[in-house]
């Protein structure tokens, strides 16, 4: 689990804390998914005044908003700095670079660089498949295909 600093939060994402500057925050969330210890954001100031009561410990806004029970990081577009720190809560899974011994991939496919094949994959002849490519568990990849570099093949796609 991740925890920041709204100081160290608004230096990532270029903002001013008005407020608790050493608050912890360990989550990120949505004004319609409230949790404690959590950081959202709204695009108008107008949106505060509902959520003063909330479970919601700080809230990126846009400059001049103001909160008389929360913690705000002011920057000039709150959703963008958002997205910008979901990687941080929420870091994307890794997976091994390896192909299952489940999975059935043709010998006249062509495998990138640490291409992941999961179980029950089905990769067919003539199939290209870049590098760093992903072909989750029950993907069906047909004869002749070619999929890029750095690509997710999902399950029953």
């Amino acid at each position: 689990m991740v925890t920041m600093r709204t100081r160290d939060i608004a230096e990532r994402v270029g903002g001013t804390v008005a407020g608790d500057a050493d608050l912890n925050i360990s989550a990120i969330t949505s004004i319609d998914q409230p949790q404690p210890s959590a950081i959202a954001y709204v695009n108008e100031a107008s949106q505060l005044a509902g959520l003063e009561d909330s479970l919601i410990a700080c809230f990126l806004a846009p400059p001049g908003a103001l909160s008389r029970t929360k913690t705000l990081i002011l920057v000039k577009h709150p959703k963008i700095a958002w997205t910008r720190l979901l990687p941080l809560f929420h870091p994307p899974r890794t997976y091994p670079a390896q192909v299952s011994d489940k999975a059935y991939v043709s010998p006249f496919a062509i495998l990138g660089d640490k291409v992941t094949v999961e179980p029950f994959a089905y990769i067919g002849d003539r199939a290209v498949i870049g590098n760093k490519t992903i072909v989750r568990a029950h993907a069906y990849v047909d004869c002749d295909v070619r999929i890029g570099s750095e690509s997710v093949i999902h399950p029953h796609v």
